[in-house]
């Protein structure tokens, strides 16, 4: 079964302490898009992850192979 396609919209410290790890611990999801009006923010936790950064909170959505998205 492939991996669950996650879009992070917002990138803060919540998402990069704590989120992001607990996806990365799982093979069973795969970061694909990360949006956060700060595009530093986005930039880092996309690094982190291997994802793309989405310019706007549709692109997030719609980034093929997203399935679910969370919001922090």
């Amino acid at each position: 079964m492939p991996p669950v396609g996650i879009a992070f919209v917002g990138a803060g410290a919540v998402v990069l302490e704590r989120h992001l790890p607990a996806v990365l611990a799982l093979e069973a999801f795969q970061v694909r898009a990360v949006f956060d009006p700060d595009r530093g923010a986005a930039e880092r936790v996309a690094a982190a992850a291997g994802a793309r950064v989405a310019l706007s909170l549709e692109e997030a959505v719609t980034t093929a192979g997203v399935d679910a998205v969370t919001v922090a």
